[in-house]
């Protein structure tokens, strides 16, 4: 089983998704960790080297090799299925689950943590921001086979929608 769980920064994929792979017995894996140990440089640094076109290119290339693996929950960054067809990639080789947040929840949940998050700047408009990129993503995020709204996030989750079909 693949299961690829994407959404915005601060959506819970990271938290959710460590909960729901040791629920469902799967290695969780977390792309941008991922990109991290395998270039050995952070995400800022590739962003600041490289620009985002370059991070992109990085993160196409490592999630094309996780494709060619079993058994796993992959934490996707939040641009990661809006570059190189991504979203298609992943909906090919497995489950996509998109995690919706509100852009206010977002920024509840961001503001204390974004140094590590190179598209988002650490003002007042950080909601503003985050609406603004959730418009340009939501068309593919909705692409994903299934979607779970923040207020009803739980262990069980991932369990009660693959046993429903897609609304």
């Amino acid at each position: 089983m693949k299961i690829f769980v994407v959404g915005m920064p601060g959506s819970g994929k990271t938290h959710w998704g460590k909960i729901w792979a040791n629920r469902l017995q799967l290695t969780f894996l977390d792309l941008d960790l991922e990109i991290e140990q395998r270039t050995q440089k952070s995400i800022a640094e590739i962003f600041a080297e490289q620009g985002e076109e370059g991070f992109r290119f990085v993160e196409n290339q490592i999630l094309t090799q996780i494709c060619s693996s079993n058994n796993f929950l992959l934490a996707c960054g939040g641009g990661t299925p809006c570059f190189y067809n991504q979203m298609d990639l992943m909906n090919e080789n497995g489950i996509t689950v998109f995690l919706h947040s509100t852009p206010n929840e977002l920024a509840d949940r961001l503001k204390q943590n974004l140094e590590s998050r190179p598209l988002l700047n650490a003002d007042d408009s950080l909601p503003e921001q985050l609406n603004k990129l959730l418009d340009q993503r939501l068309p593919v995020y909705h692409d994903a086979q299934f979607t779970i709204n923040s207020t009803q996030l739980h262990e069980d989750a991932l369990q009660i929608i693959f046993k429903m079909p897609k609304s």
